[in-house]
């Protein structure tokens, strides 16, 4: 685990892609949030908000997922169309809307396609 110092907005940023990166999410605490000057809140960082993923007919079913990744101040639960998920869906064809939940009950959803 690694801790690094923050140097106004930029920082933040870098740690928000950073760990979009390496598939992982990233806890604030509430101190830490409030030193922003803002609520905790849930953000989906992937999938993107109307993304469009196509299943690849060449390959099978179960090695096509969709790793979703969210930056909140708790652990966050996953929902797909209101099924709790496992952090690694697999893609399933239609629209689907995509919930990051974290345990003080904030929520964040996007909708996303499949073909």
């Amino acid at each position: 685990m690694f801790q690094l110092a923050r140097r106004g907005n930029c920082l933040a940023k870098v740690s928000v892609c950073l760990a979009v990166f390496l598939g992982v999410t990233i806890t604030m605490s509430p101190q830490e949030a409030a030193a922003q000057g803002s609520r905790p809140t849930v953000s989906v960082t992937s999938p993107a908000d109307g993304a469009t993923y196509l299943i690849d007919p060449t390959l099978r079913l179960e090695f096509q997922t969709l790793r979703l990744r969210a930056v909140a101040p708790t652990r966050v639960t996953w929902f797909v169309d209101e099924l709790r998920v496992a952090p690694e869906w697999q893609l399933a064809r239609g629209s689907h809307t995509v919930t990051a939940m974290d345990e003080q009950g904030r929520r964040e959803s996007v909708r996303i396609f499949v073909k």
